[in-house]
């Protein structure tokens, strides 16, 4: 039976988790770092951070990736799990080509995959595929959640690891499975509107801290011209006022629960304290 999201090789490297290297925050790195000159100066200018969380799974190729300050080489099999606001590579060096890169950006209710080749250093689209997997169709629940393990680092470290890996499985596995069923007909439209209601879930969340257009476009898997002109389709806003609206809602109930301005201005990720307070005048001038 043929998986019409991956090829024969690309599932040999996903259905062998004794293969697997997990880097990530939630536990000992299962890789060295290396030290690597050339990279790190070249990740100075090419990194980057933001609100949602990340699965990178190496498919195929050998390289190194810059994370939380630190270089650490990769092969088929590696894995990186990215939390909120972890510093790490920002797409590759112009000497990289001839990689497959899984991406797996994770969501509240919804992880969006996307299978990407590396060719001189440029992300392609194979097939040019997203695929939007709900948290139910993955059979995740809430205490599977791949990023609240962090609530058992008291375990032992076997446990924790045991506990990652179960869930890295799980997600793979409806992955692929979902790439062995019947394709469900859903047009463009839907589909979009699908992307477009999971963005607007996670502005809600995060109330736009550590949100940017670019980090946005990014989940959405459009350049950011066509994302803008989605959301104000399916929405009747532009990104940047739902943003403010979300914000807005997030400051009364913080100031109506006793926060102070400071603490706002903090939760909500702005620059300082003055910056908030200019940009909460011009939208109370609206109200």
């Amino acid at each position: 039976m043929q998986n019409r999201f991956f090829t024969e090789a690309q599932l040999d490297s996903l259905l062998h988790p004794e293969r697997w290297q997990v880097i990530s925050s939630l536990m000992a790195p299962e890789v060295e770092a290396i030290d690597h000159p050339h990279h790190q100066a070249w990740m100075v200018e090419h990194s980057h951070e933001h609100a949602h969380r990340e699965i990178l799974f190496i498919i195929s190729g050998q390289g190194q990736l810059g994370y939380l300050g630190r270089v650490y080489p990769y092969r088929p099999g590696t894995i990186f799990l990215f939390d909120s606001f972890e510093p790490h590579d920002l797409n590759c060096p112009d000497s990289f080509t001839g990689m497959e890169h899984l991406w797996l950006i994770v969501m509240r209710d919804h992880f969006v995959a996307r299978l990407l080749s590396i060719r001189r250093g440029e992300y392609l689209w194979p097939g040019e595929w997203n695929y939007l997997l709900s948290h139910r169709e993955a059979e995740l629940h809430a205490e599977n959640d791949l990023f609240r393990l962090r609530d058992d680092a008291g375990f032992p470290a076997e446990y924790l690891r045991m506990r990652i890996y179960a869930v890295i499985s799980m997600l793979i596995t409806a992955l692929i499975r979902a790439g062995y069923t019947e394709p469900v007909y859903e047009d463009r439209d839907s589909f979009q509107s699908r992307i477009v209601a999971t963005i607007q879930q996670h502005i809600q969340e995060t109330a736009g801290n550590g949100v940017s257009l670019e980090s946005l476009a990014r989940i959405s898997g459009y350049s950011k011209f066509h994302f803008l002109r989605l959301f104000r389709e399916h929405t009747g806003q532009t990104v940047h006022e739902y943003i403010d609206y979300c914000r807005l809602q997030r400051v009364r109930k913080l100031l109506e629960s006793g926060y102070s301005k400071k603490a706002v201005s903090a939760a909500l990720g702005f620059s300082c304290q003055s910056a908030f307070s200019r940009w909460y005048k011009r939208w109370q001038a609206y109200e």
